[in-house]
């Protein structure tokens, strides 16, 4: 029986790569320090991923993703380069958000010739603290890819496998409003706070691409369970686009992120124009301009929208609601002057 067993598992790899140059038969991820739990393909037969992870979960009693493993075979002409597993938590009847990757290293060659393992035994992730509407039932997803480059290059995701948990994670802080004004040396943010449980402090953070954040500075939360008013001022913002976020940290060093906020401040702009009307419906008029200038339209990420010379009168009634920033230069680029207004 034995023998039979190792002759089937053996049959599964071999003969799905019979008709593929690459390819995948295993993948498996690892819960809570538990049983590795298979993927679509099964070939080790590992146990299948039960529907419900019973209990309740929060940041504190973590459901851990602790680590997973893919293996893939590649016959003559085809590379397996690499893998990552994918995966995305989000309460059950919510619009899935987009996966996360974790990469998976080359692990080992396996027996049989062209069978490699990719392996990352250490991610460590907690399901849990990802979920961003608590005392809910939540969907776990995983998925899997596997990279070549051989033939043709490219690459391969499975399906995805899914379990549901229940989290208790009533959010430290509920942020009911975050907003960032350009001043004449500074950028004032300010933000308000609808309840707080266990806020220990804000951290402020400042990018000039919306990726790469650094903290400029600290706020101490109050904790008040009705929430509160704070405010920061950025003295020594970018010329430009400036990105800020928030991050909640609370007393047992849990933290959790606002929205990205944006503002342009250019501080080399003495002079503002005088717009009128603003607010406005359809078109905005302005005193500078006219001969020999240039004028630009754009938005508070910096994109130029429109662009024309020698006026002082432009249409804005193609333009979606929101804030924009308008700006006239002369004929060899210095700047004559800038202001916002809003579009209603």
């Amino acid at each position: 029986m034995k023998k039979n067993l190792l002759l089937l598992v053996f049959c599964v790899s071999s003969c799905m790569a019979f008709g593929q140059v690459v390819g995948i038969f295993q993948e498996a991820v690892q819960i809570n320090g538990g049983s590795f739990y298979a993927g679509p393909n099964n070939a080790d037969g590992q146990p299948v991923l039960p529907g419900t992870i019973s209990g309740t979960y929060t940041s504190t009693n973590p459901l851990t993703l602790n680590g997973s493993y893919i293996k893939t075979f590649k016959n003559s002409g085809g590379n397996v380069t690499g893998a990552q597993m994918n995966y995305r938590v989000y309460k059950q009847g919510t619009i899935p958000p987009a996966f996360t990757s974790v990469n998976l290293p080359f692990g080992s060659n396996l027996a049989n010739p062209g069978d490699q393992q990719w392996q990352n035994f250490s991610i460590n992730i907690n399901a849990a603290s990802l979920v961003k509407q608590g005392n809910a039932t939540q969907i776990l997803e995983i998925s899997w890819t596997y990279f070549y480059n051989s033939p043709g290059g490219g690459s391969t995701t499975t399906s995805s496998v899914s379990t549901t948990f229940f989290a208790d994670a009533t959010l430290a802080v509920e942020l009911s409003n975050f907003s960032a004004v350009e001043k004449k040396e500074n950028v004032l943010l300010k933000w308000l706070t609808a309840s707080e449980k266990d806020n220990a402090l804000f951290k402020v953070e400042r990018s000039q691409n919306g990726k790469d954040f650094s903290t400029i500075g600290e706020v101490k939360g109050t904790n008040a369970a009705t929430g509160s008013n704070y405010s920061f001022s950025d003295a020594t913002p970018n010329t430009g686009v400036n990105y800020y976020r928030l991050n909640a940290v609370d007393f047992s060093g849990n933290s959790e992120y606002s929205k990205i906020i944006s503002v342009v401040f250019d501080n080399s702009i003495e002079k503002k124009l005088n717009i009128s009307p603003n607010p406005t419906r359809d078109k905005i008029i302005f005193a500078t301009g006219g001969e020999n200038t240039s004028t630009v339209i754009f938005d508070i990420n910096g994109r130029i929208l429109q662009t024309l010379n020698n006026t002082r009168e432009i249409s804005v009634n193609e333009l979606p609601t929101g804030i924009y920033f308008l700006r006239v230069t002369d004929n060899i680029g210095n700047i004559i002057g800038q202001e916002r207004f809003v579009k209603l």
